[in-house]
C-alpha cells in the first residue's frame, strides 16, 4: 500500500550534508515504489518569523517544506531548542492530514521530539540514526540528557546504520523490536568501474596529470580528519614526487561545512608552509563526483567520528581503493585481512 511519507533533515540542497544526500537517494527509491515523499527541512532567516511561518518549494521533483530559523547557524540554546520544536510541532499539527508517517534522518536532540509528535498525532515514526555518537545523552547535561533519552524512545523504530550502532543502541536500552539494521547503499547504475583507458581520458578531461591521485571527498573538518591528512600527506609527498592529492568538498561555512570555522585557513597554513601548493589541490564543492570517484587511484577518509559514510561505499562501487580509519561503519565495510594473509 502506498503511503505518504514526510521525510524531515534538517539540512538541505544548497547546504552540504551527505545525510540529506542519502535521503534524497532513498526518497527517489521510494517515489519508484509509488510512495509519496514530501520534506521537512530548516533554512536559514536573518530575522525573526511568526510561529507557523514557513516556504514551499520544488526539489527535483519533491515538494519541500522550509522552516525558516532565524540564525540557524548560530550554536543552540535551550531557548532556541524550545522555539524550534515549538515550530515543527506546528507545521506537523498544520500538516497532519498530508502524511501518514514520519521519517526522520535525524537523531540528534531536539530533532528527536518528532517522535513525540507521531505518538500524539497517531502517527507512525521512524528515525535514522547515523552516529553512535548521537546516543551519547549525558553529553547534553543530566537533564536534558534525560528529556532526550524519553523523546528517542517515541519512535516506533529506530534505524542504525552500521553495527556499531545497532549495538549501542541495544546498550542503550532499545529492544530487538524495535532496532532496524539497514546500512547505506548507492546507486551503482550510475556508480560503476571504468576501463583503463576511459579512467585516463576523465583524468585528462579535469585536468589532472598522468600521475597518483588521491581523494578526499567531504566537508573540510577537523571531524573528517583534514587537519591529520595533511600532516601525513607531507610524508606521501617527499616520498611520491608525482602523487597528487584532491579535496572535494566544502570549506567554510557558507560553503556548508559543518561546524568548522578554522580547519582549512590552517589546513591552508600548513601547505604553504610546506611547500605543497603543487601537490595538494582544495577544489570546493562539486555538483557530480562520479568523475572524479572513477579517475582517482585512492580514496582517503581519515575520519574521526563517522556514521556509515556514502563517500566509500560510492568509491568502491566505482573500484577505486579506499583508506580509512577504522570508526563505526567503515569497519562494516571495509574488512581488515589477518596479517598472515597481508604478508
Amino acid at each position: 500500500m502506498n503511503k505518504r511519507i514526510l521525510f524531515y533533515t534538517p539540512i538541505f540542497p544548497p547546504e552540504y550534508s551527505g545525510a540529506t544526500f542519502q535521503a534524497i537517494a532513498l526518497a527517489k527509491q521510494l517515489q519508484k515504489s509509488g510512495h509519496d515523499i514530501t520534506f521537512l527541512c530548516l533554512r536559514q532567516s536573518d530575522i525573526s518569523h511568526p510561529l507557523g511561518t514557513f516556504d514551499t518549494v520544488d526539489h527535483e521533483g519533491f515538494k519541500v517544506i522550509e522552516v525558516p530559523i532565524q540564525n540557524y547557524k548560530e550554536p543552540y540554546t535551550l531557548k532556541k531548542h524550545a522555539e524550534l520544536v515549538l515550530r515543527l510541532f506546528h507545521i506537523l499539527f498544520s500538516q497532519r492530514k498530508t502524511f501518514d508517517i514520519i521519517h526522520s534522518h535525524n537523531f540528534q536532540f531536539p530533532y528527536a521530539a518528532l517522535g513525540v509528535a507521531g505518538r500524539i498525532l497517531r502517527k507512525p515514526s521512524c528515525c535514522k540514526v547515523t552516529m553512535s555518537a548521537d546516543l551519547d545523552y549525558e553529553k547534553i547535561g543530566r537533564a536534558t540528557g534525560s528529556l532526550y533519552s524519553i523523546m528517542t524512545r517515541s519512535f516506533d523504530r529506530v534505524i542504525g546504520l552500521s553495527s556499531e550502532i545497532t549495538q549501542t543502541l541495544r546498550q542503550k536500552g532499545f529492544t530487538d523490536s524495535t532496532i532496524v539494521s539497514i546500512p547505506n547503499g548507492v546507486d551503482t547504475d550510475r556508480l560503476h568501474p571504468v576501463d583503463h583507458d576511459t579512467k585516463h581520458e576523465i583524468k585528462h578531461s579535469l585536468g589532472q596529470s598522468d600521475g597518483p591521485v588521491v581523494l578526499f571527498l567531504g566537508g573540510i573538518t577537523y571531524r573528517k580528519g583534514v587537519d591529520d591528512l595533511m600532516t601525513v600527506w607531507k610524508t606521501v609527498a617527499d616520498h611520491n614526487p608525482e602523487a597528487n592529492l584532491l579535496l572535494l568538498g566544502p570549506r567554510s561555512l557558507d560553503e556548508g561545512a559543518s561546524g568548522d570555522v578554522y580547519c582549512y585557513d590552517e589546513a591552508m597554513d600548513f601547505i604553504r608552509e610546506n611547500d605543497l601548493e603543487e601537490r595538494v589541490q582544495f577544489l570546493g564543492r562539486i555538483n557530480d563526483v562520479r568523475p572524479y570517484l572513477q579517475s582517482a587511484d585512492l580514496l582517503v577518509l581519515p575520519s574521526k567520528l563517522e556514521g556509515m559514510p556514502n563517500v566509500v561505499l560510492e568509491a568502491m562501487a566505482c573500484g577505486t581503493p579506499c583508506v580509512a580509519n577504522r570508526v563505526s561503519g567503515i569497519s562494516d565495510i571495509i574488512t581488515l585481512l589477518p596479517t598472515s594473509v597481508v604478508s
